[in-house]
């Protein structure tokens, strides 16, 4: 393969070698091939929030590394993939139907977050114009949508695929009602319709119920299949293929074989975190429609070890499971790394003020996957086995010498065989012979990745046709090979901008006055969420004509708000890894809340220490607002990849009553009791100390945070000082340094003038 880079193939000093060979006979009529459907990356949970607030230039740049193929049959949209930067040429990409509840480390948004933009939408649908239907789809709303389209663009057989986490409250009690089976098919029929200049709309090949969660009954699938059919042929609009259920194996497999209509309803059955076959046989394909590397010793998994584990994750599922796709959590680490699971993804993207972003292993090691097979290809089971195998009856007795796969194109000659080797001791000869009219080129195209090189190989390393027409090899341990007969260009590593702090004053007025870059700052359209913040419950959306210039100083023009009224349906309700003591039993208040700021994670983006933070606050009808300073940590303490409410000092206001309290949380310290516990240092909940609050009204509410191991913390409502005091640490943990954020609890607020800054002057001026 002319453009593969350098790699080493000799037997590398200190590595046993194996004393037998494995002979491949890789045989293009093998009668039992079985579709490949690829391998794609999950974007969900709040992981690609900041991706989209990256300059143009490395956004760019992750996107292509990400979604760029190679292959010369997927021709990008003009103006795409010209940067010669090739990476995981991802086939399929999985997206959240957002639902404006945290659904792992963020809230993502609806695309209809409330009964009236619902009943617009059908209004629409039955008499309205095409303009019409896409105005009241509101995808523009977050990002999995754009980055869908970014996808496609780049890639237009990509495949993608919808599935709903949360869900908005007017839906009803639970998920499973016939309005959101209507919610779902609005989705799908949104993203069809809504045409971006170079594309003609985002349709879905695949689609989904709820993340995770047993579906109600049978009956719910099939009438949602149904609805799902009958409405978008009608509208002239391919029908997703429905992936049922994202969860287990039961009682999926089950209802299948008991049920003719419900097996007739699931074309795919797609499983999460299944690692064993299914309990009975199903007709239909089945996916790993969620997984990571689990197995210790892993963490992170984006490096090696855990990155190794991906390969046999992958040659596995098919081999032990018989599962044909296998989809990968998360796409792509874009979420502030003082929440739960960070620096897991295959790219870390969670700076985007300098810029700076990492590609990891991981990346590459599904490249190895992607870049050397196409969904639609055909596995060759003769020829895919356990190492040290005999053949395929005997595929599970060597599990540890590694695994391959071979797989052909059925419009071609030809094919490719991937073999890991990651838990291997010893490297081992292969002999792979290629027949059944599949190509036998001169020499055979090879890349390697390791804990020392990744996606490498040369011509000098391609592998000559023998004598005896078949090609004659070595494998180190640890490591992951693809073998093929396509000749393509297959890697371009962009080198990002170095890591700069984000430093102090932080502004945002919403109106453009960010006082750090932002690609998006100073353009923002009302629905959209403002640079860096990430919403973690609730959904705040930038908002035109606030009136915020009636407070004196205020700013006006735009602003952002709060916009969730109905409590939503959560993804795992109270047993969900976002919930706390508060939000959790008979009076489900939730808290709504989003937070910005570098975490300290580098050295060369310290985290803010010493700090005035104020904002404008506007309750509206009547809400409790909240200021955040000093956010350090958002992971429970029984399980740092579960995500609890944030460590940090907050000022809590009701807008009604005026009453206020200026606390911090701490983590209690066992697994099943991990959220956060309240501890008030300052209060008032009487006449006399209370601050009035007219209805609609703007005011301001300013903590000053200074020193580390006892810190002092001054508590301010417009000029008035309500609270002075120290935090010595006797109730729990002091908290020293960490980011700036906003909540209302239970309803609307706005906000706006959000500001950090160093310390200077009196304390509430």
């Amino acid at each position: 393969m002319a453009s593969l880079l350098a790699i080493v193939t000799f037997m590398l000093p200190g590595i046993p070698i194996a004393s037998a060979s494995q002979t491949i006979t890789v045989n293009g009529n093998d009668t039992s091939q079985t579709t490949f459907d690829g391998i794609g990356y999950i974007s969900a949970g709040g992981e690609s929030r900041l991706l989209l607030d990256y300059p143009a230039t490395q956004q760019g740049q992750i996107l292509d590394v990400l979604f760029c193929s190679p292959d010369p049959a997927n021709v990008p949209v003009s103006g795409y993939c010209t940067s010669g930067i090739y990476g995981a040429a991802l086939q399929q990409l999985k997206i959240e139907i957002g639902g404006d509840s945290n659904s792992s480390v963020g809230a993502e948004p609806s695309f209809l977050h409330s009964q009236a933009e619902f009943n617009t939408l059908q209004t629409a649908f039955q008499s309205g114009t095409l303009a019409a239907q896409q105005a009241a789809c509101h995808l523009t709303r977050g990002y999995e949508w754009w980055l869908a389209r970014e996808a496609r663009k780049r890639n237009p057989h990509i495949k993608l695929y919808g599935l709903a986490w949360s869900a908005p409250g007017y839906l009803g009690s639970t998920f499973w009602t016939s309005q959101t089976q209507q919610y779902l098919v609005d989705f799908a029929r949104c993203a069809a319709i809504n045409a971006d200049g170079a594309i003609s709309g985002t349709p879905l090949d695949y689609i989904g119920a709820q993340n995770e969660v047993d579906y109600s009954s049978s009956t719910w699938i099939v009438n949602y299949k149904n609805l799902l059919v009958t409405q978008l042929q009608a509208a002239g609009i391919p029908v997703p293929k429905l992936v049922c259920c994202d969860n287990a194996w039961t009682p999926v497999v089950t209802d299948i074989n008991s049920n003719p209509s419900f097996s007739s309803a699931v074309d795919v059955v797609g499983v999460h975190y299944q690692y064993s076959p299914p309990p009975q046989p199903v007709p239909q394909p089945k996916w790993a429609s969620e997984d990571w590397v689990t197995s210790p010793p892993v963490w992170p998994p984006g490096v090696w070890p855990g990155a190794g584990q991906l390969a046999r994750l992958f040659n596995q599922h098919y081999l032990r499971d018989t599962m044909t796709a296998t989809l990968v959590v998360p796409l792509v680490d874009a979420y502030y790394d003082n929440m739960a699971s960070s620096d897991w993804g295959p790219i870390l993207t969670f700076k985007p003020w300098s810029g700076n972003y990492t590609i990891e292993p991981a990346m590459w090691v599904t490249a190895q996957y992607t870049q050397f097979t196409e969904p639609g290809w055909k596995y060759l089971n003769g020829s895919t086995c356990y190492l040290g195998s005999s053949g395929p009856s005997t595929c599970l007795t060597n599990y540890n010498l590694g695994s391959y796969w071979s797989l052909r194109d059925p419009a071609s000659s030809n094919w490719s065989t991937i073999v890991e080797t990651i838990d291997a001791t010893a490297s081992q000869s292969i002999v792979m012979c290629p027949t059944g009219g599949l190509a036998m080129p001169a020499t055979l195209g090879m890349a390697m990745s390791n804990s020392s090189v990744s996606l490498q190989g040369s011509p000098s390393t391609d592998i000559p046709l023998g004598a005896d027409n078949c090609y004659h090899t070595s494998v180190n341990p640890g490591s992951v090979y693809s073998f093929t007969t396509l000749t393509y260009p297959n890697k371009g590593e962009p080198t990002p901008p170095t890591d700069t702090a984000l430093g102090l004053p932080y502004f945002e007025n919403f109106d453009g006055s960010l006082s750090s870059s932002c690609s998006r700052s100073g353009n923002y359209s009302p629905g959209v969420q403002p640079c860096w913040l990430q919403d973690e419950e609730g959904a705040f959306e930038v908002k035109a004509n606030c009136g915020s210039n009636a407070y004196p100083g205020g700013s006006g023009g735009k602003c952002l708000e709060q916009v969730v009224t109905t409590p939503p349906i959560q993804w795992l309700g109270c047993a969900g890894v976002f919930s706390d003591s508060i939000q959790c039993g008979t009076a489900y208040n939730p808290h709504y809340w989003t937070h910005a700021g570098p975490t300290g994670a580098t050295a060369s983006s310290p985290a803010w220490t010493n700090y005035d933070v104020s904002v404008l606050v506007n309750g509206e009808s009547g809400s409790i607002v909240r200021l955040y300073g000093r956010i350090s940590d958002q992971r429970s303490a029984g399980n740092p990849n579960e995500f609890v409410m944030p460590a940090g000092y907050e000022l809590d206001v009701n807008t009604t009553t005026g009453d206020w309290d200026l606390g911090k949380r701490v983590k209690r310290s066992s697994l099943g009791t991990d959220y956060l516990d309240y501890v008030s240092l300052a209060s008032c909940y009487a006449a006399g100390c209370e601050i009035p609050f007219a209805s609609n009204s703007w005011h301001r509410l300013k903590m000053r945070l200074s020193g580390a191991t006892s810190p002092a913390i001054t508590a301010c409502i417009d000029t008035t000082q309500i609270a002075a005091v120290t935090d010595t640490g006797a109730s729990g943990p002091v908290y020293s340094s960490g980011q700036v954020g906003l909540a209302s609890l239970g309803t609307q607020a706005m906000f706006d003038d959000l500001k950090a800054a160093v310390i200077s002057g009196s304390a509430c001026s």
